[in-house]
């Protein structure tokens, strides 16, 4: 369960070249709880013991510098995609099944898509009023249905996600 961080992008490119090769068409990727950051400018904790920062200051700033390390390379992966010239054509779902690892919340979970032929609207609350939030599920069910799944429902469903837009 251990990773260091130089493997990371190693794993996208690799992720990049099966794709881009049709030796599969669907990928997931976790980074485990072992995930070794201490390698990284002022980032003495590991990546899970940081994310149970408990608002402490020092841990917020090296929880920062992880991620930013974990988001550039994201990018990197969305420029390989670019370049492999499959980015429109592959839906890349990023999420956490925490909103805060200090409270181990799953509420206003973040999940980014991007590729797949979306018109992007960027940042998404749906909707603001917390109490009339869509299920997360609406969002997979349509993702199921991008990707020609015919199914009208998924989970908790109670539709599709209706601010997802295909091109």
């Amino acid at each position: 369960d251990r990773m260091h961080i130089e493997e990371l992008p190693l794993f996208f490119d690799l992720l990049t070249l099966a794709l881009q090769t049709n030796s599969t068409r669907v990928a997931t990727f976790e980074i485990p709880m072992g995930f070794t950051t201490s390698d990284l400018d002022n980032v003495s904790s590991g990546y899970h013991g940081l994310s149970h920062h408990s608002k402490g200051e020092s841990k917020l700033e090296q929880l920062k510098v992880v991620e930013d390390y974990i988001f550039s390379q994201i990018d990197r992966l969305f420029d390989g995609l670019r370049e492999a010239r499959i980015f429109n054509d592959t839906l890349v779902v990023i999420g956490s099944g925490m909103s805060d690892g200090s409270t181990h919340s799953n509420k206003n979970l973040p999940v980014l898509l991007a590729g797949g032929g979306l018109k992007h609207q960027g940042h998404i609350i749906s909707p603001a009023d917390k109490h009339r939030r869509v299920p997360l599920s609406n969002l997979w069910l349509s993702s199921l249905q991008w990707f020609g799944v015919e199914r009208e429902r998924f989970g908790k469903s109670t539709g599709t996600f209706s601010q997802m837009d295909f091109s």
